[in-house]
């Protein structure tokens, strides 16, 4: 719970700056590998025709609206978690860093973040090893699927050029969107470090967004309200009303009706001999007599 943390960089030196390489690329921030994968995929969006010219700017402001609040985010969980004051005093005394076993994959995961975009570069495509190399396996199969694939690609490509989609709109949408992180990176610094009290001031002048935001726009009650109580429901009429009531009953029904037949036959079994002899007596009538009278008709 980073509401709990705080301060802990100084005592978890090799996570913080993994971390923080971590979030850096999460963010869009050149040379990290995301910049390099977000930026291709907003460009991508922008000059899109699929769609329609106005659904590929659309998703292009959508995109880029969320390229903010990822380093907005992201950059509120390294400054509530490594900097600033601890919150909780036993969390911050028992904090240590992990053992390598820990420590070593995150080195090299915070290594390919930082330099595993080059293989991607985005406005360079014969150096992009990253482009096309799934292509492949999209559409028919085969070199001939490839080849149809690569013609595919670069008649969409000459299309886009030739609509004025250059070099130039795609180094403006990538400065603009490495801005956009920039300001969510800075925005998130400046109200968990800098001044720590103003997102408090926030939340209490925006009293409805702030409680919106903090349920989860609800999503966790209209599920329970919509799913989870009436499943309890059901499964609780079908204990109730089935299992109870039906297969319980059957159930309780033949052990009672068992129970009740040996009750009526306990009086035979009752040690007395002359009872028994009684018993095989009248057996023995009966079964002459149906041989006798019954038993040829």
């Amino acid at each position: 719970d980073m509401r709990k943390m705080g301060g802990l960089g100084k005592k978890l030196p090799i996570t913080r700056t993994t971390f923080i390489i971590g979030s850096l690329a999460l963010a869009g921030i050149p040379i990290f590998a995301g910049f390099f994968s977000k930026d291709e995929i907003l460009f991508e969006a922008f000059t899109s025709g699929l769609l329609g010219p106005v659904w590929g700017k659309l998703l292009w402001v959508l995109g880029a609206a969320a390229a903010l609040l990822t380093a907005f985010y992201i950059t509120r969980a390294v400054a509530m978690t490594f900097y600033g004051q601890p919150r909780d005093r036993h969390i911050y005394d028992n904090a240590k860093e992990s053992p390598s076993v820990m420590t070593v994959p995150l080195i090299i995961l915070a290594v390919l973040s930082t330099v595993g975009g080059f293989l991607g570069l985005p406005f360079v495509k014969k150096w992009n090893a990253m482009h096309n190399w799934l292509g492949p396996l999209i559409g028919h199969e085969g070199a001939e699927g490839a080849a149809a694939h690569a013609g595919a690609l670069a008649h969409a490509e000459g299309a886009a050029h030739a609509g004025g989609h250059s070099l130039t709109l795609e180094l403006v949408l990538m400065a603009v969107s490495v801005t956009l992180a920039i300001i969510g990176l800075w925005w998130a610094w400046q109200n968990y470090v800098v001044k720590p009290g103003r997102a408090e001031a926030m939340g209490a002048r925006f009293q409805t967004m702030y409680r919106i935001l903090w349920n989860k726009y609800y999503v966790d009650e209209f599920y329970h309200a919509v799913v989870v109580s009436p499943l309890i429901s059901f499964s609780r009429g079908l204990w109730r009303g089935f299992d109870d009531a039906v297969i319980d009953g059957i159930v309780n029904e033949t052990g009672r009706t068992i129970r009740a037949i040996g009750k009526a036959l306990r009086p035979i079994q009752n040690g007395i001999a002359g009872n028994y002899a009684t018993g095989v007596l009248v057996g023995a009538i009966l079964i002459l007599g149906y041989v006798l009278f019954g038993g040829g008709r």
